[in-house]
């Protein structure tokens, strides 16, 4: 899920990245083709808080660029048939925490895994950098 053009006042939309590029100053950008809208009347829209939408299973024929910055999440996508999927944002499942850890001889940098959801904790699985909670 992304901004599309880095407006954060428009809701986010999901999209396919085709491609990571790191450009010659330096700076990364993803280069990605939207979900394209269905159509179709969506059976989620009177659930705010339940973040599933209703898309068409094409992608655009566009490329756009997208910084990771525009970025907002990951998107699970279930087809439901050849036209519809549904599209599910990741946003509200888990938080990313990113801390420094001191070592003797240098800084490691590492990342932690914490689920706003008590019973999510087995589905992100106790590999994933979850010891030591």
């Amino acid at each position: 899920m992304f901004y599309p053009s880095g407006d954060h006042s428009n809701k986010p939309v999901p999209g396919s990245i085709n491609y990571i590029v790191a450009q010659d100053d330096g700076e990364v950008v993803y280069v990605i083709q939207q979900q394209q809208p269905s159509g179709a009347i969506d059976p989620f829209s009177p659930y705010p808080h339940f973040h599933a939408k209703i898309y068409s299973t094409k992608l655009s024929e566009i490329l756009e660029v997208v910084k990771p910055e525009w970025v907002l999440s990951h998107y699970a996508r279930w087809d439901l048939n050849e036209k519809h999927a549904v599209v599910l944002s990741l946003s509200r499942v888990c938080s990313i925490f990113y801390f420094n850890t001191l070592k003797a001889t240098n800084c490691n940098e590492f990342y932690r895994i914490k689920c706003l959801m008590p019973d999510m904790v087995g589905w992100v699985g106790d590999d994933l950098a979850m010891s030591g909670r």
